[in-house]
Parts: structure tokens; C-alpha cells; sequence
């Protein structure tokens, strides 16, 4: 692993950046703070002219594409969904290296910001009753055979301890 340069905390080393965790001296061993803060610089946050159902960007004409935001709340048995980022960028490509080429280090870094946002902006998880995977085709004629949503959200609960609650 390559040297790190030290940061404002005596002696610790500044993350690598968000999209190069292999190389982080963080890896293994960070916390939902450092992987979140890191991760925040890298990421495109959610702005306006988002889907108030499903944080997608919506069309020019200001509609959202997703089926399910049309639907009637009791036809889709959810509220809504929080996006933490746009699926772009450093992101995107973590995405698809942790779905579809199986690299499932990703899980740790992806529960570890998930957390961190989870701690950065309690008022607006509070109240929540659970977090949710979606539910993933898994089995043959998959592109993977584990549930890559639900290993996210067992690393998410490690690393958030008792901070939220668990299922």
C-alpha cells in the first residue's frame, strides 16, 4: 500500500479519494466519518430538479421516468426513497466494479458511508423504522449470486453499532 501523506490529526494519513479505496491506508479499518467525508468530495450530490419519491433526476418536461413514482403510494408500499449521491462519476464506476465484476470489498466502504450519512444527517432519518434493501434477482440467469444490497446494509449495521436501530 502506498504511503499516505499525513493529514491535520497528528500523524494520520489523508484517504486516498473516493474511487481509490484499494490504495487507502483506510481500507480495512476506516470509520463511517472518514469514508463519508472522503466520499462526499468525490460524489455528486442530490440537487434540485430531483424526484421527490425517488431522488432521480426528472425529465426537462419535470417529470420522473421511474413507473412506480406515478403509482399511487399504496400501490408501490413506500414513501420514499433517499438518494445520498447521483449514480456518476468515481460512484458510478464503484457501482458497477461492486455489482458486476463482484468486487465486494465495495460493501464495507459503501455501509461505512451510508452510515456516515446516516450520522451527519439525523433529522432526516429519524423516525425511520427500517432501511431496506430492494429486492435483488439473485440465482441463475443473474449477473451475480449474492445479494449485493443486503451485504451493504450487514456492513452498514456492523459499523453503525447501536447508533440505529437494527432489525
Amino acid at each position: 500500500m502506498p504511503a499516505a501523506k499525513s493529514s491535520s490529526r497528528r500523524d494520520a494519513p489523508e484517504p486516498a479519494g473516493f474511487g481509490k479505496c484499494k490504495d487507502c491506508a483506510y481500507r480495512d479499518v476506516g470509520s463511517a466519518a472518514v469514508c463519508f467525508s472522503c466520499a462526499s468530495k468525490g460524489m455528486d450530490r442530490v440537487r434540485k430538479g430531483h424526484c421527490l419519491t425517488c431522488d432521480q433526476r426528472l425529465a426537462d418536461s419535470g417529470t420522473c421516468s421511474n413507473f412506480w413514482c406515478r403509482r399511487p403510494q399504496d400501490e408501490r408500499y413506500f414513501s420514499y426513497i433517499y438518494a445520498i449521491a447521483m449514480r456518476s462519476g468515481p460512484l458510478l464506476a464503484a457501482i458497477n466494479r461492486y455489482k458486476y465484476d463482484g468486487a465486494k470489498g465495495w460493501a464495507a466502504i459503501f455501509g461505512r458511508v451510508l452510515v456516515g450519512y446516516m450520522d451527519e444527517q439525523p433529522n432526516r432519518v429519524s423516525g425511520w423504522d427500517a432501511i431496506a434493501p430492494s429486492p435483488t434477482f439473485i440465482g441463475e440467469g443473474s449477473r451475480r449470486s449474492w445479494d449485493h444490497i443486503g451485504l451493504i446494509l450487514e456492513k452498514a449495521a456492523v459499523e453503525a453499532a447501536d447508533r440505529w436501530p437494527q432489525l
